[in-house]
């Protein structure tokens, strides 16, 4: 999840652009890849999310993997500074 208020502005945007394709690279090659914003017009449910389209269906089941375990990651970690605060 992308916070909308960090894309508004085109500097930032390229930052972020730059910084999700640099780590998406890995997976493959990317045939397109949109982060939509307010200002650009597209709907207020889509703010906030990536999409990437690559070359091939192999990339984008090792992105998908990739991406499921550091969600994992993230929730476990969570997980363990809650339960270091009780």
């Amino acid at each position: 999840m992308i916070d909308p208020t960090e894309i508004e502005k085109d500097e930032e945007y390229r930052f972020v652009y730059e910084d999700i394709k640099q780590e998406a690279t890995k997976c493959g090659k990317i045939r397109s890849m949109i982060i939509p914003r307010r200002k650009d017009g597209y709907d207020i449910e889509s703010i906030g999310t990536c999409y990437i389209e690559y070359e091939d269906t192999q990339a984008a089941a090792l992105a998908k993997r990739a991406i499921e375990v550091k969600i994992i990651f993230i929730d476990q970690v969570a997980l363990i500074r809650l339960q270091s605060i009780k």
